[in-house]
């Protein structure tokens, strides 16, 4: 349950916040993991079940991340990739 506080705005109870941190620190990790594979194989490997794979994460996630910390779709990476080759 969420505490209320005196101006009415709602507070995670601490142990939330934390899993909160810890998951969006998990999601910068693999996406600066991701970051590193593109570099290192965006010229032969465009399908992001190969990406997914060597994170541990599935395919949608891994879409998810991308997005959320880039706001750029893997075709997009890619895309920039190529040009600066």
């Amino acid at each position: 349950m969420t505490k209320i506080s005196k101006t009415g705005s709602n507070q995670l109870p601490p142990i939330l916040s934390i899993t909160k941190i810890k998951i969006n620190m998990k999601r910068e990790e693999i996406f600066i993991r991701f970051l590193s594979l593109v570099r290192t194989h965006f010229k032969e490997e465009f399908n992001i079940g190969f990406y997914s794979e060597h994170l541990g994460v599935s395919s949608d996630e891994l879409s998810e991340i991308i997005w959320e910390k880039s706001e750029s779709t893997l075709s997009d990476w890619l895309d920039t990739m190529q040009k600066r080759a």
